[in-house]
């Protein structure tokens, strides 16, 4: 299994650490939306000792992406759009992932996708949920 991180989860939850015997990923966007010294710091060592890989989605999964959320009305950001396709790459390869992200948007366009997530402090949703501005 691969745990594909999203940026809150090493944000916004103090007690996470990187497992040695788990696979991670996330993406170079994600990667550098961790500015405080605690994130940066946890995820820099993560990746000095290969817990953590920056990997890169192929542009045809984030072009789909793209379109599944247009065709819901979700919108994220680049980096949330980089996970998501992601996500899809690894599992076109066969790998089984968990995304985990807090991010609600997120989660919308993983369940539209069929892509597993967790959540690590908000929780997850159930089914797709309409937001509004």
């Amino acid at each position: 299994m691969i745990y594909i991180m999203d940026s809150p989860v090493i944000l916004n939850d103090e007690l996470f650490f990187f497992e040695e015997d788990k696979k991670y990923a996330t993406t170079y966007r994600v990667y550098l939306e961790l500015k405080d010294f605690r994130s940066k710091s946890l995820a820099d060592n993560a990746i000095k000792y290969s817990f953590l890989h920056v990997m890169e989605p192929s542009e045809s999964s984030l072009a789909k992406a793209v379109l599944v959320a247009k065709k819901f009305g979700i919108r994220l950001s680049d980096a949330d759009f980089s996970i998501a396709a992601l996500a899809l790459d690894l599992k076109e390869k066969k790998e089984e992932v968990l995304v985990i992200t807090d991010d609600f948007s997120v989660q919308n366009l993983l369940l539209k996708l069929q892509i597993p997530f967790k959540s690590v402090i908000r929780g997850e949703i159930k089914r797709f949920r309409k937001f509004s501005k």
